[in-house]
């Protein structure tokens, strides 16, 4: 048996507050001369797929705390949405608002709030 190539590929799911998730997903091929030992190719190709995984998501992840911003532990006693809508409106990047997007395609009163803040930091961005 002669193995020509080694593949490897991981994605990783990341939850967010509120039920909000993202995947990232990498993967790597590498060809093999007759010379190379296939263990050693899984080995690298593991641990390519490992450090850009590692690199998307602590570049990405502004929702684990990589940024200050501040906390709020619901002393209103609100309800789910109303908690969401009070933190869509707090936003202060689109990267940011773009995770409420799916919940504003649901609702109709996310997707007054979504296009709002939406226009409001579209205008930031030119200036």
């Amino acid at each position: 048996m002669t193995i020509k190539t080694v593949t490897y590929s991981q994605s990783k799911e990341t939850m967010y507050g509120y039920g909000l998730k993202r995947w990232d997903k990498a993967g790597v091929e590498i060809e093999l001369t007759e010379s190379d030992n296939p263990e050693n190719a899984f080995s690298m190709a593991k641990q390519l797929v490992d450090e850009q995984l590692s690199k998307i998501i602590h570049q990405e992840d502004e929702m684990k705390g990589t940024h200050v911003r501040d906390v709020v532990d619901n002393p209103e006693k609100l309800s789910l949405k109303d908690q969401l809508l009070r933190d869509m409106k707090q936003c202060k990047s689109l990267k940011t608002l773009k995770l409420y997007e799916p919940q504003a395609e649901k609702d109709a009163e996310f997707k007054l709030i979504y296009d709002e803040k939406f226009m409001e930091l579209s205008k930031k961005h030119v200036s």
